[in-house]
């Protein structure tokens, strides 16, 4: 995605995409992301990155949520955007262990270009304003 004129151009563009298919308004559209989920989960509303980072985090893919990290970034796996309607979202949970927190995603390390950002689940004992402290961003180009 980082090698593209225009990534944060491109998510919208997906996100019309899916909308004029389903015939689903554009307002009533949020975006989901699933970090490593099998390409057997995905359906005709998913886009798949690979080549993600992430800093001042990680991902546990055992737990499927965030998790803090000593190191400075990671690679992720394969990473699953998906557009639901509102009202079918899942950026919610019931298990009282799991919160989600917004991270933002750049274009590269310099942190300059900020394209938009994501919900992701995250350990509830840790406060959203320690993974802003952190530095906890996704990047789509590592160069």
């Amino acid at each position: 995605m980082g090698g593209l004129f225009s990534p944060e151009a491109f998510v919208s563009a997906t996100r019309q995409s899916v909308a004029q298919r389903n015939g689903w308004p554009l307002e009533q559209l949020v975006l989901e992301v699933y970090v490593g989920r099998s390409d057997d989960d995905q359906t005709m509303n998913t886009f798949v990155f690979d080549d993600l980072r992430m800093s001042g985090a990680r991902w546990d893919q055992e737990k499927q949520c965030l998790q803090l990290s000593d190191e400075s970034a990671t690679n992720i796996p394969p990473t699953h955007f998906e557009w639901k309607l509102k009202s079918d979202s899942k950026q919610t949970t019931n298990d009282p262990n799991i919160a989600f927190v917004d991270i933002p995603m750049y274009l590269n390390a310099s942190l300059q270009n900020l394209l938009f950002s994501v919900k992701l689940p995250c350990p509830m004992g840790i406060p959203g304003s320690t993974w802003s402290q952190r530095g906890a961003c996704f990047t789509v180009w590592a160069n």
